[in-house]
């Protein structure tokens, strides 16, 4: 607007109220029905702008004050054709907004924590077993790492990371993922698990930097997360089954998270998995 003319920007000022620039649009521009959604944005430039100092200083912020007129009508034309697109930009990304498919930080954190406990923590170092796995726990650990991609008791990562990793407490490996590392904590399956046993888990992870979440961060970590899982013709597994068909965490069977319904001859997929 500082390149339009006085007699523009005059189109916003109060009628009745000379040096004012209401937000809402005067009765008497009724008909302009396009401007409705632009009037209050319009209506603020025209008060940062309503004396000529205020022009000029514009336009010497940038480089403008010694052109011609000629020089600003074709600059004009330019900004017009920027501000419309700006427009349709601003439009279409508060059309998304509305439709509540774009996440504020706090809602995707609490998306990204439930997804990964169960709940929206208040902080990582004390995770509820019952939120972390289904409410009521199963009767072994076959109960609560086997089922099928609806009803596996194992609803969260850190749910398929004490599937896959802790040592249970009925003659269980204790080497978890890893043949160097030796756990001190122990998983009485018929239970939920403790905190304690999901701290000493957690801190198996690596630290990274704090990095930027996108979607397509998202979808990268996921992907690579499907990467590890291993089909057979009777089930889907992540972790290692070493012998029989149960995750019972025991040198004769192994250590794993396994969905019964996602094989060959289902419908289900791995896209099934809750």
């Amino acid at each position: 607007m500082s390149l339009a003319g006085e007699n523009w920007r005059s189109v916003f000022e109060d009628p009745d109220k000379k040096g004012t620039y209401p937000e809402t649009k005067h009765k008497r521009f009724s008909t302009n029905t396009d401007w409705n959604t632009k009037w209050k944005e319009w209506a603020a430039t025209a008060q940062r702008l309503k004396d000529n100092n205020g022009i000029k200083q514009k336009l010497k912020d940038h480089k403008l004050h010694s052109r011609t007129v000629q020089y600003l009508a074709a600059a004009k034309q330019a900004v017009l054709q920027l501000a419309a697109e700006q427009s349709k930009l601003a439009a279409e990304l508060q059309r998304i907004k509305d439709t509540k498919k774009i996440l504020t930080n706090e809602q995707l954190k609490e998306k990204i924590n439930t997804a990964l406990y169960g709940e929206n923590v208040a902080t990582e170092n004390t995770l509820s077993p019952n939120k972390v796995f289904d409410a009521t726990a199963g009767s072994d650990r076959k109960a609560n790492c086997v089922g099928t991609a609806k009803t596996n008791k194992a609803k969260t990562v850190m749910a398929a990371l004490v599937c896959v990793c802790s040592e249970d407490s009925s003659s269980g490996l204790d080497q978890a993922c890893n043949k160097h590392i030796t756990l001190n904590q122990q998983w009485t399956s018929s239970s939920q698990p403790t905190n304690d046993v999901m701290q000493e888990l957690r801190n198996l992870c690596p630290t990274a930097k704090p990095t930027t979440i996108t979607a397509a961060r998202l979808a990268s970590i996921i992907s690579n997360v499907k990467t590890h899982f291993i089909a057979s013709s009777s089930a889907t597994v992540l972790g290692k089954l070493d012998t029989g068909t149960a995750c019972s965490g025991s040198a004769n069977s192994g250590l794993c998270l396994k969905y019964t319904d996602v094989h060959q001859g289902e419908a289900n997929t791995i896209y099934d998995i809750s």
